[in-house]
């Protein structure tokens, strides 16, 4: 399936979640595809402040969460107080530092972005126990086929002199037939929301690596568009921008 149309193949759901949370839905089919079940051992790779590994643990598995940046890192140790079944490292998809044949399952947010993809299968083959299954996932606002999310686009393509640069591709359907290579996977899609106040809309866009810095005098004609694009989109002081989850999985083995 092709992931620059997953509107039209597979199951989609529609979960009116926050973009602090993964959707339940990927547990239930990850437990149905895959007899994932509570008690297994995954290592949750590039964790960051730990977004994905609570969904696993709030549904009873063990995680390790490993992630490279400090900050983020002492973000996911906060969770170690909820959840005790979760261990926290240093490492990096390349050098995981794990054990090998240690984990049942590997989740990747952001994996097909990483650039070294032979050297992140290869480390994932090696933790992995037989028959582990990886989880690769993407979890983005949507970009285009909506109204709303091009008149956005149309914002941050006008007034971000780094768009074409560092505008992460939409289309990763070669990324991910690349990285699962003679294996069998199954893709699926979640689709959802973010409610969010011009504030908060701010400091999302802030957050893209596209987005000009304070100084820059690109910023204040960013902050007036933003501003033109979220009143006449809101509706009781809030946009929704529709957000989808992307799942790809299988084996690694071969």
């Amino acid at each position: 399936m092709n992931w620059t149309n997953l509107f039209t193949g597979g199951r989609v759901m529609h979960d009116k979640r926050s973009r602090n949370r993964y959707p339940k839905a990927l547990i239930e089919m990850l437990s149905s595809r895959f007899a994932f079940a509570p008690g297994m051992v995954g290592a949750d790779i590039g964790a960051g402040s730990g977004r994905l590994s609570a969904l696993f643990l709030e549904h009873g598995y063990s995680v390790t969460a490993v992630e490279g940046n400090h900050e983020k890192r002492d973000k996911c140790e906060q969770l170690r107080g909820r959840w005790p079944s979760l261990t926290v490292r240093n490492g990096t998809p390349e050098a995981t530092g794990l054990a090998t044949s240690s984990v049942d399952f590997v989740t990747a947010p952001r994996a097909l972005y990483w650039p070294d993809q032979a050297a992140v299968g290869a480390e994932f083959r090696r933790i992995l126990r037989p028959g582990g299954t990886a989880v690769l996932i993407t979890d983005n606002r949507v970009y285009s086929g909506a109204a709303q999310s091009e008149a956005y686009e149309d914002v941050l393509r006008t007034n971000c002199l780094r768009f074409r640069e560092k505008r992460m591709p939409y289309d990763l359907t070669g990324a991910v037939e690349a990285f699962f290579g003679r294996n069998e996977f199954y893709e699926d899609a979640f689709m959802g929301h973010q409610t969010l106040t011009y504030e908060a809309l701010v400091q999302q866009t802030k957050a893209l690596p596209i987005c000009p810095r304070e100084t820059d005098p690109q910023y204040q004609p960013l902050l007036r568009a933003l501003r033109t694009f979220f009143d006449q989109w809101a509706k009781d002081g809030a946009i929704l921008v529709p957000t989808v989850c992307r799942v790809a999985c299988g084996r690694l083995d071969l």
